[in-house]
C-alpha cells in the first residue's frame, strides 16, 4: 500500500496566494493531534501543534466525546494562525486498521464525514501514520526498512510487521505487566513468517530511554524465530507529527522549511540535508508511480462541505445560503456523490473562532411572487376588456365577458378540486447500536424472547492436496560396536542380563549384545574371564575407543570386576537430515481447509434459497479424511497431505432476523419506527455450545426515524404557501429537506398546496 493516498498533487486552493494553511488532524490509538501547517512559496513548516489525550481507546471512544477532544485540539491549535486567517482544508492521520484496499472502511469513514461536518473542516486527503512514519524511516536510512514497529500508548501496545518499506501485519493488544512482555506476546500473533526482522523501533514519545532499556534487558521467547537477539531502536518524540510533515510535503510537491526535524538525524546528516540531496525527488517518483485522489476519500473536492446535498436544516437554511453567497470563493467545483451519512446530535457548540456549524443543507424550491388564484384570475378580464373597443359595438363583447367568466369559474373549479400535490420529504435515520448475545440454534425453533433464531445446516465436501516443504531436522548415523573381556576376581559365579551397562573410563555408554555368565574365583591367583560383544547406546564416531580402554562393568567395583578391549572399536557415525516435522503437517492441515473454503463458501451459498440469509463468517470445517506422503520424523524434502474436507454453513430465514433485530432496535425509542431495510450487524466473539447452538455477540445498528402520521399532516398542510409547508415540515424532528410538485405543472398557478386533504401525497425517503 502506498503510505499517500487520497491527496491530489496539484491541490486547487483556487486563487493563488502567498501563504496557505491547512490542519493536519492525526488520530491515534490513545491521542489525538491538531497541526497547523504553514506553507510558503513551495516551503511548509509546522507553525502550530495540539494534543489530547483519550479517556479511552480511538476505536471505543464515544462520538460525542471524540467531537468534543477534536473541537478543543483544533480550537487551541487555531491559535498560531495569524489574527483574521482562518483555515478548513485538512488532512487526515489515521490508523493502519481504519484503511482496507486504499481506502478508509465504511465505518470510519461516516465518522470522520460527521466529524468535517460539525467542525466545518474540509477534509483533502489522509494518510496511514505507520505508514507515514515507515516512509520517512525509509528517507533517512536511505534503504527499505524491514522491522517490528511498536507503538506504545498507556493501556495498549500496536505491532507491526514491516518488509522492505511496507506494512503487512499489525496487531494490537492491552498491556499486561510490562510493555516488553505483552510486544512478546503481540509477536507470537506473526505465524506467516519462518523469521522475524531482527530489528525493533519503539514509538513512544515520552518514555524512550526507559522502555529502551526495558527492551534491551528483556529475554525474548524462544519459540520466537528471530536469528540473533533483536536490535532495539527508539523513534524520537514527536516522530509521527514530523512523518505526517514529510508526507504531505512529498506528495503536494513542497519542501521542508528550515529548522523542522532538526533532531531527527540520518548518517549524521539531518532530514532536510537529505532532502536536499535529492532523496525526495526519488520518493515522488514512487508516489506518482500510483496516484491517488481525494474523490477516492469520500469527500469533497474544490469545494464547501456544507453545500452537499441534503447537508443542512431547519433555519440554517437561510443563513447558509446568505453566508455562502458573501463569502463564496470562485473556484473550480467537482461533484462528489456522498454516500448516507447519518444524522448528529444538534447538541454541539463549535469553540473554534470564526466557525459556523452548518448541520445540514438542501436546495428549497421557492415560492413564485404571485398572488392568490382570485387576484390573478381577477386581473384577466381587464387585459382582456382592453381589446374591446376596437370590437364591433354588437352583443358579442357580452357573449366574449360571458365566455371569460365561465372559463375563470371552470379554472377555479379545476384548481380546487382536481390539481394535486406531491410532496417528498428526506429523513435522516438516527443511528443506534446495540449489543445482544443472539443464540443460533439448529435444534430449537425462532423465539424472539429468548432472542434465538433457527438455522438449517448446510454440508458439503471438498477434497484437495497441498504440499509443502520439510523444516525439521534429525540426527542419523549407526552405533559403534566391539569386544571387550570381562574379568573377574569375585569368588561366586555372576551372570550378566543383555543390556547391561558398559562404561568406558571417559564415561561412554555401551550395552551388552548377550547375556555372559562368569565363573567363580578362588583367589587372587584365579582370576577368571570372558569375551562379550557390546554396542554403543547412542549414535557418533566417538564411541569408536581405541584399543586397550578400560571399562566398569554394571555397578561392580572395577577392583573386583573390570573390562578392556583389545581391538578398537568401530561402525560408529552421525550426520543431521531434514525430516517432516508435527509443525509441517499442522501447517498442511490448516492451510488446506483456507484454500478450499472459496470454492466450499460458494457451494454452500447456491444452496441458500432467497428467503434465507447465510450466516456469514461462520463455517465448522472438519477433516473427514487424510493422507500424508510422509511420516512424521521421517526423511524427506517435502510433505503432501490428500484430505477431504467437510464444510458446515448455517442459513436462517431473513424475516426472522429482521423482526428480531428491529425489536432489540426499538427497544431505544418505542416512539420510533425502523427506516427501511437500514439494519446492519456483525460479530464480535462467538461460543459453540454443547447442545449444538451457536451464541454470537452481535453488534446490532440500525436507523431510528419518527412516526410520521401522514393523514394527520396533509390536513394540516392543506392550503399552505410551499413555503410555510417546508418550513413546518424541516421544523419536524430528523427531517432534513422536503420538496413540493403540483401535477399538472400548469405555470401560472400560485405555489400552494391544495385545499383538499385527499389531493396531497406525502413520499417519504430515507437519507
Amino acid at each position: 500500500m502506498n503510505v499517500f493516498m487520497k491527496l491530489p498533487f496539484n491541490l486547487p486552493f483556487g486563487k493563488k496566494v502567498k501563504t496557505e494553511y491547512f490542519f493536519g488532524f492525526l488520530l491515534r490509538d490513545e491521542k489525538i493531534n491538531a497541526v497547523v501547517f504553514e506553507e510558503t512559496n513551495k516551503v511548509l513548516k509546522i507553525c502550530g501543534e495540539h494534543e489530547e489525550q483519550l479517556s479511552t481507546t480511538l476505536n471505543e471512544i464515544s462520538y460525542e466525546e471524540l467531537l468534543q477532544l477534536t473541537d478543543r485540539t483544533l480550537s487551541m491549535a487555531e491559535e498560531s494562525l495569524p489574527d483574521g486567517v482562518e483555515t478548513q482544508k485538512t488532512i487526515f492521520g489515521v490508523k493502519g486498521d481504519w484503511v482496507d484496499k486504499s481506502q478508509i472502511t465504511k465505518e470510519h469513514l461516516t465518522k470522520l464525514r460527521k466529524l468535517s461536518e460539525e467542525l466545518n473542516l474540509s477534509p483533502i486527503g489522509f494518510l496511514v501514520i505507520s505508514e507515514a512514519i515507515i516512509h520517512l524511516l525509509t528517507l533517512q536510512e536511505g534503504a527499505p526498512v524491514s522491522a517490528i514497529l511498536i507503538e506504545i500508548g498507556r493501556t495498549h501496545i500496536t505491532a507491526s510487521m514491516v518488509r522492505a518499506g511496507k506494512v503487512l501485519e499489525t496487531h494490537t493488544q492491552t498491556i499486561e505487566n510490562s510493555a516488553s512482555q505483552t510486544t512478546d506476546k503481540i509477536l507470537h500473533h506473526f505465524t506467516n513468517y519462518e523469521i522475524l526482522p531482527s530489528r525493533i523501533l519503539l514509538f513512544d514519545g515520552e518514555r524512550g530511554k526507559s522502555l529502551q532499556q526495558e527492551f534491551i534487558s528483556h529475554s525474548w521467547s524462544k519459540s520466537l524465530p528471530f536469528l540473533h537477539v533483536p536490535q532495539i531502536t527508539i523513534l524520537p518524540a514527536q516522530y509521527d507529527v514530523q512523518a505526517i510533515l514529510y508526507g504531505t510535503a512529498t506528495q503536494m510537491g513542497f519542501e521542508i522549511g528550515s529548522g523542522e526535524l532538526e533532531h531527527v538525524k540520518t548518517n549524521g546528516k539531518r532530514i532536510h540535508e537529505v532532502v536536499a540531496s535529492g532523496a525526495i525527488e526519488e520518493v515522488e517518483e514512487v508516489v506518482k508511480h500510483s496516484p491517488a485522489s481525494s474523490n477516492d476519500f469520500g469527500f469533497v473536492v474544490n469545494g464547501d462541505i456544507e453545500t452537499v446535498k441534503g447537508m443542512m436544516k431547519k433555519p440554517e437554511l437561510k443563513a447558509a445560503k446568505e453566508t455562502q453567497e458573501t463569502n463564496e470563493i470562485q473556484e473550480p467545483r467537482e461533484e462528489t456523490n456522498f454516500e448516507e451519512v447519518q444524522d448528529l446530535p444538534d447538541t454541539h457548540t463549535s469553540t473554534r473562532k470564526g466557525r459556523i456549524n452548518f448541520a445540514k443543507f438542501s436546495s428549497i424550491i421557492s415560492a413564485l411572487p404571485l398572488g392568490s388564484i382570485t387576484k390573478n384570475l381577477t386581473r384577466l378580464p381587464k387585459k382582456v376588456l382592453g381589446f374591446l373597443p376596437s370590437m364591433p359595438h354588437s352583443g358579442k363583447p357580452i357573449l366574449i365577458l360571458g365566455g371569460i367568466i365561465i372559463f375563470i369559474i371552470a379554472m377555479a373549479f379545476f384548481y380546487f378540486t382536481m390539481i394535486s400535490a406531491t410532496i417528498i420529504i428526506f429523513v435522516t435515520p438516527k443511528s443506534i447500536e446495540n449489543i445482544q448475545t443472539i443464540i443460533f440454534s439448529p435444534q430449537q425453533p425462532t423465539d424472539l424472547a429468548e432472542k434465538r433464531i433457527f438455522v438449517e445446516t448446510i454440508n458439503v465436501e471438498k477434497e484437495g492436496n497441498l504440499s509443502g516443504p520439510a523444516t525439521g531436522t534429525k540426527e542419523v548415523g549407526e552405533k559403534a560396536k566391539g569386544n571387550v573381556t570381562i574379568i573377574s576376581s569375585l569368588t561366586s559365579e555372576q551372570t550378566l542380563t543383555e543390556g547391561t551397562s558398559i562404561t568406558s573410563s571417559n564415561g561412554l555408554l555401551f550395552t551388552l549384545d548377550n547375556a555372559v555368565k562368569i565363573a567363580s574365583s578362588s583367589g587372587l591367583s584365579d582370576i577368571k574371564s570372558i569375551t562379550a560383544s557390546i554396542t554403543a547406546k547412542i549414535i557418533g564416531k566417538e564411541h569408536n575407543l581405541p584399543s586397550g580402554t578400560k571399562f566398569s562393568v554394571g555397578t561392580f567395583d572395577r577392583s573386583s570386576v573390570e573390562a578392556k578391549n583389545d581391538t578398537a572399536f568401530t561402525g560408529g557415525s552421525k550426520k543431521e537430515v531434514t525430516v517432516v516435522s508435527q509443525k509441517d503437517v499442522d501447517r498442511l492441515l490448516a492451510e488446506l481447509p483456507k484454500s478450499l473454503q472459496p470454492k466450499a463458501q460458494d457451494e454452500i451459498k447456491s444452496k441458500v434459497s432467497s428467503d434465507r440469509e447465510l450466516l456469514i463468517g461462520f463455517f465448522k470445517t472438519t477433516i473427514v479424511d487424510k493422507e500424508l506422503s510422509k511420516k512424521v520424523s521421517e526423511e524427506a524434502a517435502s510433505v503432501n497431505l490428500k484430505a477431504t474436507i467437510s464444510f458446515e454453513g448455517f442459513s436462517y430465514k431473513k424475516d426472522d432476523a429482521k423482526q428480531l433485530f428491529a425489536e432489540i432496535l426499538k427497544q431505544n425509542d418505542s416512539s420510533m419506527t425502523l427506516s427501511g431495510d437500514s439494519i446492519s450487524y456483525s460479530a464480535k466473539s462467538s461460543k459453540q455450545e454443547k447442545n449444538g447452538d451457536t451464541k454470537i455477540e452481535m453488534s446490532i445498528k440500525g436507523g431510528l426515524v419518527p412516526k410520521i402520521d401522514q393523514e394527520k399532516l396533509t390536513a394540516q398542510l392543506t392550503g399552505k404557501s410551499f413555503d410555510d409547508a417546508i418550513g413546518q415540515i424541516i421544523d419536524m424532528p430528523q427531517i432534513a429537506d422536503a420538496k413540493i410538485s403540483l401535477f399538472p405543472p400548469i405555470p401560472f398557478l400560485p405555489k400552494n398546496l391544495p385545499r383538499m386533504a385527499k389531493n396531497i401525497h406525502v413520499v417519504i425517503t430515507y437519507q
